[in-house]
């Protein structure tokens, strides 16, 4: 995961994860709390890692952005403009 790589690296000089957990959750792929802390649902092995890398960055923009704003959107887009297609994938 490449750009997964690249955003963790810029976003780690500013805020950190405050932790990531392994869930079990099906209606969910991701989720960052309000402190920081990132989930990932253990179905995401499930899908394609194209799609995994777009919610690892998905969430890790979180982290800057805690909502789903047009700058939120342009930090994803920065290191994965293909966001939309990566996404698509989720929903098959």
């Amino acid at each position: 995961m490449p750009n997964g790589r690249r955003i963790w690296r810029r976003t780690r000089r500013r805020r950190r994860p405050a932790g990531i957990t392994i869930t079990a959750a099906r209606t969910r792929f991701g989720s960052c709390s309000g402190k920081n802390r990132l989930s990932f649902s253990l179905y995401l092995m499930d899908y394609p890692a194209e799609a995994i890398e777009y919610v690892v960055v998905h969430e890790l923009a979180h982290i800057r952005h805690h909502d789903h704003s047009t700058a939120f959107y342009g930090e994803v887009a920065r290191y994965l403009p293909d966001w939309r297609a990566r996404r698509a994938l989720l929903k098959k």
